[in-house]
């Protein structure tokens, strides 16, 4: 996994490769399954975790697609029940330290228990 990376922010996480690839154009087939595979499990932790009811992923390429990061990453977010997602989807608020590692906390804490 030490070629793959894992961010939080305020809750959603982002999954990719360390290695430089642009959009999903780019990203080579293997590298995409570990990407999704890396995913997977963290949704299962995020689930738990967060007890969340539902999740959601998000992957933008090209300006038009809203890339605003020219490296290729997948969001990875946790719903629940009547959640506003989509209308703080776009927020360019910037969360604090504090703020991610409340939610880095509760990851660590359901991944220690496996």
């Amino acid at each position: 996994m030490s070629s793959y990376f894992i961010e939080t922010c305020e809750g959603h996480l982002i999954v990719g490769s360390n290695k430089h690839y642009e959009n999903i154009y780019d990203i080579p087939e293997d590298v995409g399954s570990d990407v999704f595979k890396i995913a997977r499990k963290m949704f299962s932790v995020m689930r738990k975790a967060y007890d969340s009811n539902g999740v959601t992923t998000l992957q933008n390429n090209e300006p038009a697609g809203r890339q605003h990061a020219f490296h290729y990453h997948l969001h990875l977010f946790s719903w629940y029940k009547n959640d506003d997602l989509y209308t703080h989807m776009m927020s360019q608020r910037e969360t604090t330290l504090e703020e991610r590692l409340n939610y880095v906390n509760k990851l660590r804490k359901e991944l220690d228990s496996k």
